[in-house]
């Protein structure tokens, strides 16, 4: 009776363990990056939840906006242009880029077409359907073509696609790895915001973004930070004027530079394995920042000085860069 009785035990802890069981997704949980390289570049963040499933992909462009007040000039299709650099989903979130120039917009719609803004997100849910990319025919334009398409999607898909597999590359399980074996922030209760990914950026020149992961019981998980850079460089595709002096070079961002190590805040100094010696990096500030806000569920009452610095006894240890933008771009995507 005793062996019975034993063996009928085992059966229920294993068929318990079995059902509790957990099917895991293919990556790494947390908010992944991923860019293609060089002038006004696409870049994709992909988050994956803690069960290492896509749960949002939020795709934007570097783009150089028309403007006789700009700063910058550049040469387009054979014409010259005057303007300022920021990125396509910082033009009122994406509805004041318009693909049909002459064409009124109203309320994020041009009378039949489907707006920019639309089609990149089209691209983003098909992806997340498919919890990868999907082998997609696209012609040598870098358009759909065939039967292998997204209905409705008829911009060059090339660099969003690009970018998000960037991004998919780095967030990849390896062999033996488990979601289970990445830490992600927990909480209790219900949080205040709306889950997915929030976008918020500051208004511009050179302007500031900032990317929220918001869980599925409402909890900010993940936040990225970034701000729209004009590089110097020899492929002198826009021109200025900095500090004075008449530069050259393309319209990126600091992120894109190595994943934020190829921007350096102390020219001159040699930058090995992304620090300089005796400093912080700007991406490392960037993310003390990003991390303490995530910790507080939200923008702290931090004490600011007049040029946009910590000051007093309320700061984060470390942190010297002017914090006014990345602070206004997460509190826009919160809100």
């Amino acid at each position: 009776m005793k062996k019975v009785l034993f063996v009928s035990l085992s059966l229920i802890v294993m068929v318990t363990l079995a059902a509790c069981g957990k099917d895991y997704g293919e990556y790494k949980p947390g908010l992944h990056l991923g860019y293609t390289d060089g002038h006004q570049n696409t870049y994709a963040y992909v988050y994956v939840d803690a069960d290492g499933y896509i749960d949002d992909i939020f795709i934007d462009s570097v783009y150089l906006k028309t403007d006789d007040d700009g700063p910058l000039n550049w040469e387009a299709r054979g014409s010259e242009n005057t303007g300022y650099v920021t990125t396509k989903m910082s033009l009122d979130h994406g509805c004041g880029y318009n693909m049909w120039p002459g064409q009124p917009v109203e309320d994020c719609e041009v009378e039949g077409e489907i707006m920019w803004v639309d089609q990149v997100r089209m691209l983003a849910e098909d992806i997340i359907e498919n919890q990868g990319v999907p082998s997609y025919d696209i012609n040598e334009d870098g358009d759909f073509e065939g039967d292998d398409v997204i209905a409705g999607v008829t911009i060059t898909v090339t660099s969003y696609i690009e970018a998000v597999e960037n991004a998919l590359e780095i967030a990849k399980l390896g062999e033996d790895e488990s979601p289970a074996d990445f830490d992600v922030p927990s909480f209790s209760g219900t949080g205040d915001y709306e889950p997915g990914i929030n976008f918020g950026y500051t208004d511009g020149h050179q302007n500031t973004i900032a990317v929220v992961a918001v869980n599925a019981d409402g909890h900010i998980e993940h936040i990225g930070i970034d701000t729209i850079y004009m590089k110097a460089s020899d492929e002198a595709l826009v021109d200025w004027v900095h500090f004075g002096n008449e530069r050259s070079g393309i319209a990126t961002t600091k992120m894109s530079l190595d994943h934020g190590c190829g921007y350096n805040m102390w020219p001159g100094e040699p930058v090995e394995d992304c620090e300089v010696e005796g400093e912080i990096m700007w991406v490392a500030q960037v993310q003390m920042l990003a991390d303490d806000i995530v910790e507080n569920q939200g923008v702290p009452s931090y004490d600011i000085n007049e040029d946009g610095d910590f000051e007093g006894d309320d700061v984060i240890a470390g942190v010297t860069v002017t914090v006014t933008s990345y602070i206004e771009a997460v509190q826009n995507a919160l809100d």
